[in-house]
């Protein structure tokens, strides 16, 4: 009779009891899910007020920067050089492809070195240009020419792309004052040298002599 009480109490205490459940599976990560019409563009760059209003600037082409980004200025500079005697600066205001000189398209030539690779030729080529012309009308004999003479010139024609002007070289060690024909020609925002040549004669007065 015992057994049996004991054996009821224990089946009714196990049906009380709740079953085991499984755990639950772990949950799958959120992934936001992607628009139909793809990722969104990426914010374009704002500039600043100051760089909406700076002007874009070309690339320089003779090197002379913003000596030669008015074309009075930039006469006076490579007149400036020339009477100096600096060569180095006077590279800055040629224009190499277009240069011609005493009738001699300088230009033509050495814009056929730089094409095919003539580098150091062409280089060399120049410089004894610029040593030529600095000894027809740089180094004047008098120094205070060195600055009187920058400014001694007269514009005859003046266009935005083009000034022609006659200049007057004071006296120099080889030669005597001379009057020259000078091309300006403006490439990108520079205003460059394109042409050189002795100015014609004055109606009444007699040829220029030539140095021995």
């Amino acid at each position: 009779m015992m057994r049996w009480l004991v054996a009821s109490v224990c089946l009714l205490w196990m049906a009380g009891c709740p079953s085991p459940q499984p755990a639950p599976p772990p949950a799958a990560p959120v992934v936001n899910p992607s628009p139909p019409w793809g990722p969104p563009a990426a914010a374009p760059d704002r500039q600043t007020p100051a760089e909406l209003q700076r002007p874009r600037r070309e690339v320089a082409v003779g090197g002379c920067g913003q000596a030669c980004d008015a074309p009075r200025e930039a006469l006076e500079a490579f007149f400036r050089a020339t009477l100096a005697g600096d060569r180095v600066a006077l590279r800055t205001h040629l224009e190499t492809s277009l240069l011609e000189a005493d009738g001699i398209l300088l230009g033509a030539r050495w814009a056929e070195q730089w094409a095919s690779g003539q580098l150091p030729a062409r280089s060399t080529e120049i410089d004894k240009w610029c040593d030529g012309w600095l000894a027809r009308a740089g180094t004047p004999l008098d120094p205070v020419d060195k600055t009187r003479g920058v400014s001694s010139f007269q514009v005859l024609s003046d266009s935005q792309r083009r000034w022609v002007v006659e200049w007057t070289s004071p006296p120099t060690a080889r030669e005597g004052a001379r009057r020259w024909t000078v091309t300006l020609t403006r490439r990108g925002l520079e205003w460059l040298v394109s042409g050189l040549a002795p100015a014609p004669p004055q109606l009444g007065s007699p040829p220029a002599a030539e140095a021995p």
